[in-house]
């Protein structure tokens, strides 16, 4: 299923209340691993809708992962352009 499809989900058919995420009390964690660092990122504050989207996309995206004969799941050291 492609990232595009389901975010015309939440915009379009099943919409979500970003507002609401905005207010809520309890904070959305939306988590996400930087790829030079190998670090995991914390994106908690979000300033308006358009940094909540973009976060929630940060967070659905994967980057593209190769599986070596060892069985371990890598990230290739350059991605594809």
């Amino acid at each position: 299923m492609s990232l595009d499809f389901l975010f015309h989900i939440v915009e379009n058919v099943k919409k979500l209340n970003w507002e609401a995420v905005l207010r809520s009390k309890i904070r959305l964690h939306a988590l996400a691993t930087a790829l030079e660092s190998r670090s995991v990122v914390d994106f908690s504050e979000f300033d308006n809708v358009d940094d909540l989207r973009a976060a929630l996309r940060a967070t659905s995206a994967l980057p593209v992962i190769e599986v070596v004969p060892s069985g371990f799941g890598v990230v290739p050291a350059q991605m594809p352009g």
